[in-house]
């Protein structure tokens, strides 16, 4: 039989493996207890930051929440002014001034055109007479040419005469005396048979260079240098056709074109975009009014 005596602490001696038993229990034990700790400080770690996902979570959702609700008021805010600017009817405002302004550009084309017409005819009529002022000119220089011709053979015979006379009296006196003296020297008493007829002859010969004087200054310079002068702003040309063309005819054709503009783009472009923008804006509160009422 195997030896089993007790040593001094109640043990037996003669089992050997039995004495390790309990360190390995301890340690089994405190394993298990460090285990226990691990696992509640990770517990308490995980809970704990559960707890501040969940706080910073609530965190933003308020956050969110009062940047929602301030956008609810703002928009709320813009509904009422835009109601507010509803009721102003401006709506109806531009809708009446289209129906005018439909009714007022076909007057005001149709007027455009035919002052367009009438002005055509003007421009046509000054150009006509602006042309005549050529001719006109060209006569008076004929004329003027025949006054001078007039002049020179006037003088021609007033020194012929003087050469003969012996003197240098006016012309009309020249052609009297010249007519006498010559009258003396027919014979036969024939002279005082065309005495009459020469003093009708010195008469015309008094007469031709105030003629020639009175067409020259009456007449022809006044022309020349008034009328029909093409100094610059001067005659008709520079006082008359020149202004008209520039500050009236021009501008007011400037002015018919660009109300005939006008309208033709108010047919083509600007109403129907307004009528366009109108419906759009009584769609768009149709769509209000429809989602008030959900």
């Amino acid at each position: 039989m195997a030896d089993t005596s007790i040593d001094g602490s109640g043990a037996p001696t003669g089992a050997g493996p039995a004495r390790s038993s309990a360190p390995v229990a301890r340690r089994a034990l405190l394993g298990a207890g460090a285990a226990a700790v691990l696992f509640g400080s990770n517990a308490i770690t995980l809970v704990a930051s559960s707890r501040a996902a969940e706080a910073a979570a609530e965190a933003r959702a308020a956050q969110e929440r009062s940047r929602l609700e301030a956008e609810i008021r703002l928009l709320r805010r813009q509904l009422a002014v835009y109601r507010e600017l509803d009721r102003i009817g401006l709506d109806d405002l531009i809708r009446t001034l289209l129906e005018w302004y439909d009714r007022l550009w076909p007057v005001l084309r149709d007027g455009a055109g035919l002052l367009l017409g009438a002005l055509s005819l003007v421009e046509e009529g000054l150009s006509h007479f602006e042309g005549g002022l050529a001719g006109l000119r060209s006569a008076v220089g004929l004329v003027a040419g025949l006054l001078s011709g007039l002049e020179a053979r006037l003088k021609a015979a007033q020194d012929a005469i003087a050469r003969i006379l012996g003197n240098v009296p006016p012309l009309g006196q020249a052609v009297g005396s010249f007519l006498t003296w010559l009258i003396g020297k027919i014979p036969f008493g024939l002279g005082s048979t065309v005495l009459g007829a020469a003093e009708k002859v010195s008469d015309l010969g008094s007469w031709l260079p105030e003629l020639a004087e009175d067409a020259r200054s009456k007449l022809l310079d006044p022309l020349t240098e008034g009328w029909l002068s093409q100094q610059e702003g001067e005659g008709l040309e520079g006082k008359l056709f020149q202004p008209l063309r520039k500050q009236l005819l021009g501008p007011l054709r400037s002015h018919l074109e660009a109300v005939t503009d006008a309208a033709t783009r108010w047919d083509a472009e600007l109403a129907p975009s307004l009528r366009a923008a109108l419906d759009e804006r009584l769609r768009i509160r149709h769509e209000l009014e429809e989602l008030e009422h959900a």
